[in-house]
């Protein structure tokens, strides 16, 4: 979409340049006019001399440089905002029930914020995650990456949790955020993540049922995290049916306002203010279009999940990691049925016919996927011996889209590459276009970017101190942290849960992969001794 817009000019060197003004100036001048102008004043009155003013000129419309709005491919059917005076709702948490919270605002797509909830973080437990003490003493061996000022662009600096904290209080430029690159880069991170509770490898491959998927706790629960779960639920009451996709903490020091940046994330959003005050200004996917992000958008998708990959479903599976659980979970079936002496009869073509069916839907990834040493590798027999679970976790280690499953929206490229510093997710439009009037440290805005928020529809609301704000996965915001009256750190938790596709409470996604992925850590907290009195 082009949409020029005219502005006038009167510059002078615009008009001197203009041919049809040079050629009526070369007229004036002809020999032929100045002869007869003198004949004329000859015979009669004398003329008054010519005026040395030339007469003003109506400034010519001139077109700004176009600006250019990207086509990007939307089937997305979710909530958009309906005008400049609506308002995020605001619903108490002994009004709403799991059921009804999801058919009014997940299966529809539309943010909320929910007041006087408990089920989260209980008065005690708010109150303990407020005192800094209390936090290094439960978590503060854990090792964590830094942010210093300047976001994306610098580097994050190792250190542990309560060195951090103890620093805080007087450092507005430190920032504790995801830790997607300690994950990533860090061999120690691994085993950072061990508890007391906790002698084995927390983050060994552990598997879902009869084995089949590569799940870490670390994944989901970054440090400093793990010794912290036992205060918290796994998965909040709200979001009973959902499957979690990580979950992280965030503490900041900022008396004057410090800001996120504008983005979307990939996940369902439930974000717990634990202490200070946050400003979210949110726009859908729907105007993604106008975001002018850093990355290059494939599609948006019906549930609003915004896709840069060819290879993701819309509940941000790849569809490689869906087909080899296929074959595992069929497989586990077909192995039942053999256990039971069933090696006949409809129950046992239909399981067979699907371990098939699976089969054949995972060949079509192994190009580009997996390195198989030969045809043998999908026979069904191969997991008949007493090694399958070890055999299936080596299968699934191989897949390339497992290693790229984790968090898309905050790969950073390395400083060699030529790509831009900022993840795909993030938008080029700066703080300063959002919200002119604040004291920000930011770059300029320009009329680009003024143009760009005036197509786009936009609503800003303010969480308190035990607030918590459901964002579906996708919705764009910008999130600016104020400290509190009785603090400058400003604290939250987050549950970033995978977006479901489906608008059904008891079955919001469209099979059994993530449910399978999400037992697997699920076990593995639970044998840890992390999970909370309440959810064992």
């Amino acid at each position: 979409m082009f949409l020029p817009e005219l502005i006038p000019s009167s510059s002078p060197t615009t008009t001197a340049r203009n041919p049809c003004a040079a050629m009526a100036r070369t007229k004036k001048n002809k020999p032929g006019r100045t002869k007869r102008a003198t004949a004329t004043a000859a015979s009669g009155p004398a003329a008054p001399p010519p005026s040395t003013t030339r007469p003003a000129k109506k400034p010519k419309l001139v077109r700004k440089p176009e600006l250019r709005i990207p086509s990007i491919p939307s089937q997305y059917n979710g909530f958009h905002l309906p005008s400049a005076g609506w308002q995020v709702p605001r619903v108490s948490a002994s009004s709403i029930t799991p059921e009804s919270f999801f058919t009014e605002f997940i299966a529809k797509r539309q943010p909320c914020i929910i007041t006087g909830d408990t089920s989260v973080l209980d008065d005690a437990t708010h109150a303990k995650w407020r005192d800094l003490t209390y936090l290094a003493q439960v978590a503060g061996a854990q090792r964590i990456l830094v942010e210093e000022k300047g976001g994306c662009r610098k580097e994050r600096q190792p250190t542990t949790f309560a060195e951090f904290l103890a620093r805080i209080p007087a450092s507005p430029n430190l920032y504790l955020t995801t830790q997607y690159k300690l994950l990533e880069d860090e061999p120690t991170a691994e085993e950072s993540v061990k508890t007391d509770a906790d002698d084995d490898d927390l983050d060994a491959t552990v598997a879902p049922g009869s084995a089949a998927t590569t799940a870490r706790i670390a994944d989901v629960f970054p440090p400093p995290l793990p010794p912290l779960l036992r205060d918290i639920p796994l998965i909040p009451s709200y979001f009973s049916t959902l499957v979690p996709q990580q979950l992280n903490l965030w503490i900041g020091n900022a008396p004057r306002g410090a800001s996120s940046g504008l983005h979307h994330d990939f996940a369902d959003n439930l974000y717990v203010l634990v202490q200070g005050r946050k400003r979210f200004t949110l726009f859908s996917p729907a105007d993604a279009k106008y975001m002018d992000l850093y990355g290059t958008v494939k599609r948006v998708a019906r549930n609003g999940l915004i896709v840069y990959e060819d290879d993701v479903r819309d509940d941000g599976a790849f569809p490689a990691d869906v087909a080899r659980w296929a074959v595992e979970d069929a497989q586990v079936k077909v192995d039942a049925l053999e256990a039971q002496g069933v090696k006949d009869g409809e129950e046992w073509d239909s399981a067979t016919a699907r371990l098939e069916e699976a089969m054949d839907a995972m060949l079509e990834y192994a190009e580009d996927d997996l390195d198989f040493g030969g045809e043998d590798d999908f026979d069904a027999d191969a997991f008949d011996d007493e090694d399958d679970e070890e055999t299936a976790d080596q299968f699934f280690k191989s897949s390339k889209s497992s290693k790229k499953r984790a968090r898309p929206a905050e790969t950073k490229p390395s400083p060699t590459d030529s790509t831009p510093s900022e993840p795909p997710s993030f938008s080029r439009i700066p703080v300063s276009a959002l919200h002119p009037s604040d004291d920000l440290t930011t770059s300029p805005a320009n009329a680009g970017h003024e143009q760009r928020l005036a197509l786009a529809r936009r609503v800003t609301c303010t969480l308190d101190s035990g607030d918590m704000l459901y964002l579906p996965a996708s919705w764009f915001h910008e999130v600016t942290s104020y400290s509190g009256d009785d603090s400058d750190v400003h604290i939250a938790l987050n549950y970033w849960m995978h977006p479901p596709t489906e608008r059904e409470f008891a079955e919001p996604y469209p099979d059994g992969y993530w449910r399978a992925v999400w037992e697997a850590v699920e076990r593995k907290v639970a044998d840890a001794g992390l999970v909370r009195k309440d959810d064992e």
